[in-house]
């Protein structure tokens, strides 16, 4: 295979990814082994490594000793990008400590896809939504994909399968219709 790529696995994935048979953790499990097969790398970094302790269950735990034995890894040395923090925050209401807070929680999560292959499968919708309040201020950035697991499991799970690749229907900031095609669209319906 020769679209190996990095990616960066939200905690949340490896705490629902336990051994019972409820849909929320087959499709979590489902995911990671995916991305072990498909020879994807994990991206680690301290924050990650350090979420992924205190939540991991145990099939998540042995799966991340999987990648590491695999050479599936790719640490990352966490560097705190204060200008995209700071556009993450900007882009929330200046009352909203509550989402300021949550948004630079899981700042890392966007800060390692951006240094490492732009990249991410997570089940947090909050944080995706959150995260998407600043698009605008984000292309810069690049494209960042979001598999997202509990809007788009299966989805996202085949999108894993696949390589990973560039996906419109994937990007955190999708690119929104020009307002010349849109005029055209309305002015093709009415005529």
């Amino acid at each position: 295979m020769t679209d190996q790529v990095a990616v960066v696995v939200d905690a949340d994935v490896l705490r629902a990814a336990g051994s019972k048979e409820h849909p929320t953790s087959r499709l979590a499990r489902q995911a990671l082994e995916a991305i072990q097969e498909r020879k994807h790398r994990l991206v680690l970094c301290r924050p990650l490594q350090q979420e992924y302790q205190r939540h991991a269950s145990l099939f998540a735990a042995r799966w991340r000793a999987s990648m590491v034995a695999r050479k599936q890894l790719q640490r990352w040395d966490h560097v705190e990008d204060s200008a995209l923090r700071k556009l993450l925050v900007d882009a929330l209401p200046e009352d909203a400590l509550g989402q300021h807070k949550a948004v630079l929680k899981d700042a890392h999560l966007l800060e390692a896809a951006v240094a490492t292959g732009q990249r991410i499968v997570s089940k947090d919708a909050k944080a995706k939504a959150l995260f998407q309040k600043a698009c605008p201020n984000l292309k810069k950035h690049g494209r960042l994909l979001w598999g997202d697991l509990t809007e788009q499991p299966e989805g996202t799970i085949e999108w894993i399968k696949q390589g990973c690749k560039d996906d419109p229907a994937l990007h955190l900031c999708p690119k929104k219709a020009s307002t010349r095609s849109a005029k055209k669209k309305l002015s093709s319906k009415s005529g």
